[in-house]
């Protein structure tokens, strides 16, 4: 996967999946920031304007990021090994601070 500093892409091996989701972005569409791509399938985007799609997930990894989301926290990236592994990197929300 190469992302140009104009936001057009090129890729191989991406699964249909991804490569369809990306083949649909339009010119208005937030660019991409980053992808990652898992040995089984599984793969993650993550976009400039902050937003994300995954897919080819197993049902552990859906559940663990909705736990994640219901805290409240930003979802920044997930990385995928070997065995349905992985690793989710998140931000929490922060505090407000009382006006002054």
């Amino acid at each position: 996967m190469i992302v140009y500093r104009d936001g057009s892409l090129k890729w191989t091996g991406a699964p249909p999946k991804l490569a369809a989701k990306l083949k649909a972005l339009s010119l208005g569409s937030p660019s991409v920031a980053h992808v990652c791509m898992g040995p089984e399938g599984e793969w993650f985007v993550a976009f400039l304007d902050g937003t994300w799609e995954m897919g080819g997930c197993s049902d552990a990894l859906a559940d663990k990021v909705a736990d994640v989301l219901k805290g409240g926290n930003a979802i920044r990236s997930i990385t995928f090994g070997a065995r349905d592994s992985w690793l989710i990197r998140y931000t929490k929300p922060q505090p407000r601070k009382p006006p002054q």
